[in-house]
């Protein structure tokens, strides 16, 4: 059995295309999807005709604590992927994730290709300190690509491999925690990887409506958590201020054309 595992907040109005895209294909009866709802005010309880469903209701404690509460509640599945409400993907190509690292045992995360910059970005970090984590390297297959960091918004691991790790860092309310929870994984020995082989649909923030919520600041906050856990406060420094200089300067690129 395989676990599903989406985490929402104010997310009526994508959740009918979210379970509409998993109930398609032949491997419904291998899949469970476990919801967990952060808070939200529309109070939308998820179904299927198809696919059992489990709807938990929490106060919003951060995307990573919800992700926590949904794999716990499914440790009797060998595997958990993880899905973000507003990305879209068939039961079929769950199976097909969960394939991948049953025969890979190498492999500790897989993702579908979303795009080049949600699937093939680099490690996030110093470049001085991230050499260590290449990225578009082949591996077993042509299909399946060495990756660093992904989108969290859809990937596969097993559920010992989440244990091992002691699931993800509730430190980081949003943003972040995906990249800690795939750093660790790769230095613990195992690889993560991208199946161009298996292409999912995200929107991209569509799935979450909070008013009033500073993005920038909080990912901000979260970029100086994963510096001072896994790097130091002078490189978060320094890359932020790296980060400043190339966004000036393609500001005055785009003002000169």
């Amino acid at each position: 059995m395989i676990a599903v595992v989406v985490v929402t907040h104010n997310s009526a109005a994508v959740l009918p295309r979210f379970i509409g895209a998993l109930e398609v294909g032949q491997s419904t009866s291998l899949i469970r999807v476990i919801r967990v709802d952060n808070g939200s005010s529309d109070q939308l309880e998820l179904l299927s005709q198809t696919i059992p469903v489990t709807n938990i209701w929490q106060s919003n404690s951060g995307f990573g604590a919800g992700c926590n509460r949904g794999w716990r509640d499914a440790q009797d599945c060998e595997f958990v992927v993880f899905v973000n409400p507003d990305a879209y993907i068939s039961a079929d190509n769950v199976m097909l994730l969960a394939r991948t690292l049953d025969e890979n045992p190498s492999i500790g995360v897989v993702a579908p290709y979303i795009s080049d910059s949600d699937s093939l970005s680099k490690m996030m970090g110093p470049p001085w300190r991230t050499r260590r984590y290449p990225v578009g390297q082949p591996l077993s297959t042509p299909h399946l690509i060495r990756a660093a960091c992904m989108s969290g918004s859809c990937f596969a691991i097993r559920t010992d491999t989440l244990k091992a790790m002691g699931g993800f860092d509730e430190r980081f309310f949003m943003y972040c925690e995906e990249n800690d929870l795939f750093k660790r994984v790769q230095d613990s020995g195992h690889i993560v990887a991208v199946d161009t082989s298996i292409v999912v649909e995200h929107e991209g923030e569509a799935g979450s409506v909070a008013k009033g919520f500073n993005r920038s600041l909080q990912r901000e906050i979260s970029k100086k958590i994963f510096y001072r856990k896994h790097y130091s406060l002078i490189e978060y420094i320094v890359m932020r201020g790296i980060g400043k200089i190339r966004a000036c300067k393609s500001s005055r690129e785009k003002r000169s054309k």
